[in-house]
Protein backbone atom coordinates (compact mmCIF):
# COMPACT_ATOMS: atom_id res chain seq x y z
CA UNK A 1 0.00 0.00 0.00
CA UNK A 2 0.98 3.34 -0.86
CA UNK A 3 2.28 5.95 2.06
CA UNK A 4 0.30 8.66 1.22
CA UNK A 5 -3.11 6.07 0.91
CA UNK A 6 -2.08 5.59 4.51
CA UNK A 7 -1.73 9.35 5.29
CA UNK A 8 -4.90 9.82 3.70
CA UNK A 9 -7.04 7.88 5.79
CA UNK A 10 -5.30 8.85 8.42
CA UNK A 11 -6.31 12.92 7.57
CA UNK A 12 -9.91 11.80 7.08
CA UNK A 13 -10.06 10.35 10.36
CA UNK A 14 -8.66 13.21 12.22
CA UNK A 15 -9.91 16.18 10.66
CA UNK A 16 -13.39 17.01 9.24
CA UNK A 17 -13.43 19.06 6.35
CA UNK A 18 -10.15 18.75 4.05
CA UNK A 19 -9.51 21.22 2.15
CA UNK A 20 -11.05 20.49 -1.65
CA UNK A 21 -7.99 20.36 -4.08
CA UNK A 22 -6.06 18.63 -1.26
CA UNK A 23 -8.55 15.73 -1.65
CA UNK A 24 -8.82 15.94 -5.02
CA UNK A 25 -4.88 15.54 -4.85
CA UNK A 26 -4.97 12.51 -2.59
CA UNK A 27 -7.36 10.54 -4.68
CA UNK A 28 -6.02 11.73 -7.94
CA UNK A 29 -2.49 10.34 -6.65
CA UNK A 30 -3.80 7.07 -5.27
CA UNK A 31 -6.08 6.02 -8.71
CA UNK A 32 -2.15 6.73 -10.86
CA UNK A 33 -0.20 4.74 -8.46
CA UNK A 34 -2.15 2.47 -5.73
CA UNK A 35 -2.74 -1.08 -6.47
CA UNK A 36 -5.41 -3.54 -4.99
CA UNK A 37 -3.79 -3.15 -1.50
CA UNK A 38 -4.61 0.83 -1.77
CA UNK A 39 -8.34 0.16 -2.57
CA UNK A 40 -8.87 -2.46 -0.28
CA UNK A 41 -7.93 -0.14 2.71
CA UNK A 42 -9.81 2.87 1.40
CA UNK A 43 -12.91 0.55 1.05
CA UNK A 44 -12.02 -0.45 4.50
CA UNK A 45 -12.51 3.17 5.90
CA UNK A 46 -15.49 3.70 3.42
CA UNK A 47 -17.94 0.96 5.32
CA UNK A 48 -17.16 2.56 8.56
CA UNK A 49 -19.27 6.01 7.88
CA UNK A 50 -20.40 5.38 4.07
CA UNK A 51 -23.04 8.67 4.42
CA UNK A 52 -20.64 11.55 4.46
CA UNK A 53 -19.72 13.38 1.69
CA UNK A 54 -16.25 12.30 1.92
CA UNK A 55 -16.68 8.60 1.88
CA UNK A 56 -18.67 8.94 -1.15
CA UNK A 57 -15.56 10.48 -3.18
CA UNK A 58 -13.37 7.32 -1.79
CA UNK A 59 -15.80 5.30 -4.03
CA UNK A 60 -13.93 6.57 -7.53
CA UNK A 61 -10.42 4.84 -6.51
CA UNK A 62 -11.81 2.25 -4.74
CA UNK A 63 -13.28 1.18 -8.22
CA UNK A 64 -10.67 2.10 -10.00
CA UNK A 65 -7.73 -0.03 -7.98
CA UNK A 66 -10.31 -2.77 -6.72
CA UNK A 67 -10.52 -6.56 -7.74
CA UNK A 68 -13.86 -8.67 -7.88
CA UNK A 69 -13.93 -9.25 -4.27
CA UNK A 70 -14.29 -6.53 -3.26
CA UNK A 71 -16.54 -5.14 -5.90
CA UNK A 72 -19.12 -8.08 -4.53
CA UNK A 73 -18.37 -7.53 -0.82
CA UNK A 74 -19.23 -3.59 -2.04
CA UNK A 75 -22.50 -5.22 -3.80
CA UNK A 76 -23.93 -7.40 -0.57
CA UNK A 77 -22.98 -4.44 1.63
CA UNK A 78 -24.78 -1.09 -0.55
CA UNK A 79 -28.16 -3.62 -2.16
CA UNK A 80 -30.84 -5.05 0.08
CA UNK A 81 -34.35 -6.07 -1.59
CA UNK A 82 -32.65 -4.89 -4.90
CA UNK A 83 -32.36 -1.31 -4.20
CA UNK A 84 -29.52 0.86 -2.15
CA UNK A 85 -29.44 1.14 1.35
CA UNK A 86 -30.29 4.58 2.60
CA UNK A 87 -26.71 5.33 4.20
CA UNK A 88 -24.33 4.63 0.45
CA UNK A 89 -24.33 7.06 -2.01
CA UNK A 90 -25.51 6.74 -5.28
CA UNK A 91 -22.08 6.74 -6.76
CA UNK A 92 -21.83 2.99 -5.43
CA UNK A 93 -24.20 2.37 -8.63
CA UNK A 94 -21.48 3.45 -10.68
CA UNK A 95 -18.85 1.47 -9.06
CA UNK A 96 -20.86 -1.80 -9.36
CA UNK A 97 -21.28 -2.01 -12.91
CA UNK A 98 -18.03 -0.17 -13.53
CA UNK A 99 -16.22 -3.59 -11.05
CA UNK A 100 -18.39 -5.91 -13.43
CA UNK A 101 -20.82 -6.86 -11.12
CA UNK A 102 -23.48 -8.80 -12.95
CA UNK A 103 -25.74 -9.23 -9.87
CA UNK A 104 -26.35 -5.55 -10.04
CA UNK A 105 -27.93 -5.52 -13.31
CA UNK A 106 -32.06 -4.82 -12.07
CA UNK A 107 -31.02 -2.83 -9.76
CA UNK A 108 -28.96 -0.16 -12.00
CA UNK A 109 -32.20 -0.97 -14.68
CA UNK A 110 -34.57 0.07 -12.40
CA UNK A 111 -32.94 3.22 -11.34
CA UNK A 112 -31.96 3.88 -15.42
CA UNK A 113 -35.60 3.77 -16.09
CA UNK A 114 -37.88 4.88 -12.72
CA UNK A 115 -35.58 7.24 -10.92
CA UNK A 116 -36.57 10.94 -10.94
CA UNK A 117 -33.30 12.49 -9.46
CA UNK A 118 -30.28 13.38 -11.64
CA UNK A 119 -27.69 11.82 -9.63
CA UNK A 120 -29.72 8.64 -9.16
CA UNK A 121 -30.35 8.04 -13.14
CA UNK A 122 -26.84 9.37 -14.19
CA UNK A 123 -24.46 7.16 -11.47
CA UNK A 124 -26.97 4.03 -12.74
CA UNK A 125 -26.60 5.19 -16.39
CA UNK A 126 -22.46 5.37 -16.05
CA UNK A 127 -22.59 1.64 -14.23
CA UNK A 128 -24.89 -0.25 -16.68
CA UNK A 129 -22.82 0.96 -19.77
CA UNK A 130 -20.36 -1.61 -18.44
CA UNK A 131 -22.97 -4.36 -18.15
CA UNK A 132 -25.05 -6.59 -20.19
CA UNK A 133 -28.01 -4.27 -21.83
CA UNK A 134 -29.56 -7.51 -23.96
CA UNK A 135 -32.57 -7.86 -22.03
CA UNK A 136 -33.38 -4.86 -21.37
CA UNK A 137 -33.24 -3.29 -24.94
CA UNK A 138 -36.63 -2.67 -26.13
CA UNK A 139 -36.90 -0.55 -22.48
CA UNK A 140 -34.09 1.54 -23.36
CA UNK A 141 -35.39 2.27 -26.60
CA UNK A 142 -38.31 2.79 -25.46
CA UNK A 143 -37.20 5.71 -22.67
CA UNK A 144 -34.66 6.98 -25.01
CA UNK A 145 -37.05 7.76 -27.97
CA UNK A 146 -39.52 9.36 -25.44
CA UNK A 147 -36.72 12.04 -24.46
CA UNK A 148 -35.64 12.73 -28.01
CA UNK A 149 -35.70 16.87 -28.91
CA UNK A 150 -36.40 17.58 -25.67
CA UNK A 151 -34.53 20.00 -23.87
CA UNK A 152 -34.58 18.20 -20.24
CA UNK A 153 -34.00 15.09 -20.24
CA UNK A 154 -32.08 11.99 -18.02
CA UNK A 155 -29.04 13.35 -19.28
CA UNK A 156 -27.07 9.86 -19.23
CA UNK A 157 -29.51 8.28 -20.99
CA UNK A 158 -27.96 8.55 -24.62
CA UNK A 159 -24.70 6.60 -23.96
CA UNK A 160 -26.44 3.53 -24.86
CA UNK A 161 -27.20 4.68 -28.28
CA UNK A 162 -24.68 3.06 -29.96
CA UNK A 163 -25.91 -0.74 -28.37
CA UNK A 164 -29.16 0.08 -29.22
CA UNK A 165 -28.93 1.56 -32.69
CA UNK A 166 -26.46 1.80 -36.12
CA UNK A 167 -24.30 4.45 -36.38
CA UNK A 168 -26.97 6.60 -38.49
CA UNK A 169 -28.95 7.45 -34.96
CA UNK A 170 -25.64 9.80 -34.35
CA UNK A 171 -26.97 11.91 -36.64
CA UNK A 172 -30.28 12.17 -34.79
CA UNK A 173 -28.38 12.68 -31.20
CA UNK A 174 -26.34 15.77 -32.84
CA UNK A 175 -29.42 17.43 -34.07
CA UNK A 176 -30.98 16.75 -30.80
CA UNK A 177 -27.74 18.75 -28.83
CA UNK A 178 -27.32 21.16 -31.33
CA UNK A 179 -30.39 22.35 -31.71
CA UNK A 180 -33.24 21.48 -28.65
CA UNK A 181 -30.96 19.68 -25.49
CA UNK A 182 -29.74 22.07 -23.07
CA UNK A 183 -26.55 23.20 -22.53
CA UNK A 184 -26.73 22.11 -18.93
CA UNK A 185 -28.17 18.73 -20.23
CA UNK A 186 -25.93 17.16 -23.27
CA UNK A 187 -22.89 15.71 -21.49
CA UNK A 188 -24.66 12.13 -21.95
CA UNK A 189 -25.18 13.11 -26.13
CA UNK A 190 -21.60 14.22 -26.04
CA UNK A 191 -20.74 11.07 -24.89
CA UNK A 192 -23.06 8.98 -26.62
CA UNK A 193 -22.16 9.87 -29.81
CA UNK A 194 -17.84 9.66 -28.59
CA UNK A 195 -18.64 5.84 -28.05
CA UNK A 196 -19.80 5.32 -31.85
CA UNK A 197 -15.87 5.03 -32.10
CA UNK A 198 -13.12 6.99 -33.83
CA UNK A 199 -15.27 7.39 -36.73
CA UNK A 200 -16.96 9.95 -35.07
CA UNK A 201 -13.99 11.48 -34.53
CA UNK A 202 -14.75 14.98 -36.85
CA UNK A 203 -18.49 15.01 -35.05
CA UNK A 204 -17.09 15.62 -31.94
CA UNK A 205 -14.02 18.44 -33.28
CA UNK A 206 -17.31 19.95 -34.80
CA UNK A 207 -18.88 20.00 -30.78
CA UNK A 208 -16.05 21.19 -29.22
CA UNK A 209 -16.15 24.12 -31.59
CA UNK A 210 -19.35 25.14 -32.14
CA UNK A 211 -21.01 27.30 -29.56
CA UNK A 212 -24.29 25.85 -29.31
CA UNK A 213 -23.03 23.10 -27.26
CA UNK A 214 -21.04 25.07 -24.71
CA UNK A 215 -18.44 22.15 -24.53
CA UNK A 216 -16.80 23.43 -21.76
CA UNK A 217 -19.92 24.17 -19.39
CA UNK A 218 -18.82 22.90 -16.20
CA UNK A 219 -23.02 22.47 -14.99
CA UNK A 220 -23.52 18.86 -15.24
CA UNK A 221 -20.19 17.69 -16.11
CA UNK A 222 -20.29 18.75 -20.35
CA UNK A 223 -16.70 19.72 -20.27
CA UNK A 224 -15.38 16.47 -18.34
CA UNK A 225 -17.17 14.33 -21.10
CA UNK A 226 -16.39 16.02 -24.11
CA UNK A 227 -12.27 15.68 -22.77
CA UNK A 228 -13.46 12.12 -21.99
CA UNK A 229 -14.88 12.26 -25.60
CA UNK A 230 -12.08 13.22 -27.31
CA UNK A 231 -9.80 10.36 -26.03
CA UNK A 232 -12.22 7.40 -27.21
CA UNK A 233 -12.58 9.16 -30.91
CA UNK A 234 -8.86 9.93 -31.15
CA UNK A 235 -9.20 13.38 -31.25
CA UNK A 236 -5.75 15.20 -29.79
CA UNK A 237 -4.55 18.48 -28.63
CA UNK A 238 -2.25 18.61 -31.38
CA UNK A 239 -5.18 18.52 -34.01
CA UNK A 240 -6.73 21.53 -31.81
CA UNK A 241 -4.01 23.68 -31.60
CA UNK A 242 -3.57 22.88 -35.84
CA UNK A 243 -7.60 24.89 -35.85
CA UNK A 244 -6.57 27.15 -33.87
CA UNK A 245 -3.41 28.28 -35.54
CA UNK A 246 -5.71 28.11 -39.13
CA UNK A 247 -8.50 29.94 -36.68
CA UNK A 248 -6.16 32.91 -35.58
CA UNK A 249 -6.11 33.66 -39.65
CA UNK A 250 -9.53 32.90 -40.92
CA UNK A 251 -11.74 34.17 -38.38
CA UNK A 252 -12.55 37.50 -38.02
CA UNK A 253 -15.42 37.98 -35.14
CA UNK A 254 -13.40 37.90 -32.06
CA UNK A 255 -16.03 36.96 -30.21
CA UNK A 256 -15.97 33.77 -32.74
CA UNK A 257 -12.47 33.31 -31.39
CA UNK A 258 -12.73 33.79 -27.84
CA UNK A 259 -15.05 30.99 -27.43
CA UNK A 260 -12.69 28.58 -29.27
CA UNK A 261 -9.71 29.70 -27.37
CA UNK A 262 -11.48 29.75 -24.22
CA UNK A 263 -12.77 26.00 -24.82
CA UNK A 264 -9.46 24.59 -25.77
CA UNK A 265 -7.82 26.53 -22.66
CA UNK A 266 -10.67 24.12 -20.90
CA UNK A 267 -9.80 20.87 -22.05
CA UNK A 268 -6.07 21.38 -21.87
CA UNK A 269 -6.47 22.99 -18.39
CA UNK A 270 -8.64 19.74 -17.67
CA UNK A 271 -5.74 17.33 -19.45
CA UNK A 272 -3.21 18.54 -16.26
CA UNK A 273 -5.59 18.13 -13.65
CA UNK A 274 -8.28 15.45 -14.53
CA UNK A 275 -7.26 11.07 -13.75
CA UNK A 276 -11.01 10.28 -13.81
CA UNK A 277 -12.32 7.31 -16.25
CA UNK A 278 -15.99 6.86 -15.78
CA UNK A 279 -16.27 4.53 -18.56
CA UNK A 280 -13.45 1.79 -18.29
CA UNK A 281 -13.46 0.55 -21.90
CA UNK A 282 -12.88 4.20 -23.27
CA UNK A 283 -9.76 5.38 -24.71
CA UNK A 284 -7.64 8.25 -22.82
CA UNK A 285 -5.63 10.85 -24.53
CA UNK A 286 -1.75 10.37 -23.85
CA UNK A 287 -0.39 13.25 -25.55
CA UNK A 288 2.58 14.57 -23.96
CA UNK A 289 2.72 18.47 -22.05
CA UNK A 290 5.72 18.94 -23.33
CA UNK A 291 5.12 18.67 -26.87
CA UNK A 292 1.54 20.21 -26.62
CA UNK A 293 3.68 23.22 -24.56
CA UNK A 294 5.59 23.18 -27.62
CA UNK A 295 3.41 23.85 -30.15
CA UNK A 296 1.66 26.50 -28.10
CA UNK A 297 4.91 28.73 -26.73
CA UNK A 298 7.58 28.20 -28.67
CA UNK A 299 8.66 28.78 -32.06
CA UNK A 300 10.15 27.05 -35.12
CA UNK A 301 12.68 30.10 -35.92
CA UNK A 302 15.52 30.83 -32.91
CA UNK A 303 15.98 33.80 -33.89
CA UNK A 304 11.64 35.27 -33.93
CA UNK A 305 9.13 34.53 -32.15
CA UNK A 306 7.00 33.08 -34.37
CA UNK A 307 5.12 31.48 -31.65
CA UNK A 308 1.38 30.55 -31.99
CA UNK A 309 1.08 32.61 -28.09
CA UNK A 310 2.89 35.19 -29.80
CA UNK A 311 -0.03 35.60 -33.05
CA UNK A 312 -2.58 35.03 -30.23
CA UNK A 313 -1.10 38.42 -28.36
CA UNK A 314 -0.91 40.65 -31.28
CA UNK A 315 -5.01 39.79 -31.72
CA UNK A 316 -5.99 40.45 -28.30
CA UNK A 317 -3.78 42.95 -26.67
CA UNK A 318 -6.47 45.34 -25.95
CA UNK A 319 -7.59 46.07 -22.27
CA UNK A 320 -10.86 44.54 -23.14
CA UNK A 321 -9.67 41.05 -24.74
CA UNK A 322 -6.39 40.96 -22.36
CA UNK A 323 -8.65 37.90 -20.28
CA UNK A 324 -7.50 35.86 -22.92
CA UNK A 325 -4.37 36.70 -22.82
CA UNK A 326 -3.50 36.45 -19.04
CA UNK A 327 -5.60 32.74 -19.29
CA UNK A 328 -2.89 31.76 -21.72
CA UNK A 329 -0.19 32.65 -19.69
CA UNK A 330 -1.32 31.35 -16.60
CA UNK A 331 -1.81 27.89 -18.70
CA UNK A 332 1.86 28.45 -19.87
CA UNK A 333 2.59 28.68 -16.64
CA UNK A 334 0.73 25.64 -15.36
CA UNK A 335 2.29 23.55 -17.91
CA UNK A 336 5.72 24.36 -16.99
CA UNK A 337 4.97 23.24 -13.36
CA UNK A 338 3.81 20.44 -14.58
CA UNK A 339 6.25 19.21 -16.82
CA UNK A 340 8.77 20.02 -13.88
CA UNK A 341 6.71 17.76 -11.56
CA UNK A 342 6.84 14.94 -13.86
CA UNK A 343 10.38 15.14 -14.58
CA UNK A 344 11.19 14.86 -10.62
CA UNK A 345 8.67 12.22 -10.74
CA UNK A 346 10.15 10.12 -13.07
CA UNK A 347 14.07 10.47 -10.57
CA UNK A 348 11.93 9.61 -7.26
CA UNK A 349 10.32 6.52 -8.99
CA UNK A 350 13.02 5.29 -11.35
Amino acid sequence: MLKITQKFINELHSTKDINYKKFQAYINTIIRYGNQEDAEALYSKFIQDPSTYEMGRLIEPIMRLGDKNIAQSLYEFSIVDNDLTEEVSYEVLHALGYMGVEQAIPVLIKYVLESEMWNTCAFACLGLIHLSIKTYQQELKDKLEQSINKPLFDEFLPIFSFRLYDNTFVERLYEWGDKHASIDCNAGLILGIALYGKEQKETIKNIIWSSNWQAHDTGTGTGRYTYEAMGHVGLTFEELIGDLKRFLVEIQSDRELEYRLDVLHFLLTFKLTYFSKDIRFTNSNHENIEMLYTLLYSSDDKNTDDSIFKHLKERFDRDEQFSIIESYERLKLQMEMYIGFEVEREHLLF
